[in-house]
């Protein structure tokens, strides 16, 4: 499940940097072939997508990585060693109670970058929310939308996995 991140630092999932790596020499010719015409690098990405930006930021020499809704990607060392790339700005947002922000599981040693932008119940950015209220904001949320939502069988049934679609990133910025 771990494997050595040899284009950085620490430890990572082995199946995210499997597939990280599959892509990393299309990516690297594309970088080399437009080097002269760009200033900055972002990165993105969204659910796994977000976790192979995590991963590819350092070696892209990325200035911006933005994740949505990204699983937790490596052990400590990788997250300080991210974190130590000086030109490089993270913001990770996280939609309320979207699970897959809680894979892979803290327990097995992963943590995420750092950066939180925390989206609350109401589709509001908050960039300053402690753990506390986030909790409590996820709690008003899950009872809300089965109040709400969760009865039409349109819907998905709990929040955890609705607040996962994109869409719903996106409604934090428009």
């Amino acid at each position: 499940m771990r494997m050595t991140w040899t284009p950085g630092h620490g430890q990572v999932h082995s199946g995210f940097a499997k597939a990280a790596l599959g892509l990393w020499p299309s990516i690297q010719t594309w970088l080399d072939d437009t080097a002269h015409q760009r200033t900055s690098l972002t990165i993105t990405g969204h659910s796994l997508g977000a976790a192979i930006a995590t991963l590819l930021a350092e070696p892209a020499g990325a200035d911006l990585l933005v994740t949505l809704g990204s699983p937790r990607v490596g052990d400590p060392d990788f997250i300080q060693g991210l974190a130590a790339q000086k030109k490089l700005r993270v913001m990770r947002l996280v939609d309320c109670c979207d699970v897959v922000t809680e894979l892979v599981p803290a327990s097995l040693g992963f943590d995420h970058v750092h950066g939180l932008g925390y989206i609350d119940h109401n589709g509001v950015l908050q960039a300053s929310f402690s753990d506390a209220q986030i909790l409590e904001d996820q709690e008003k949320a899950r009872v809300d939308y089965l109040m709400r939502y969760a009865r039409d069988p349109e819907n998905v049934f709990l929040r955890d996995w609705a607040d996962h679609s994109p869409v719903n990133y996106v409604r934090a910025f428009w």
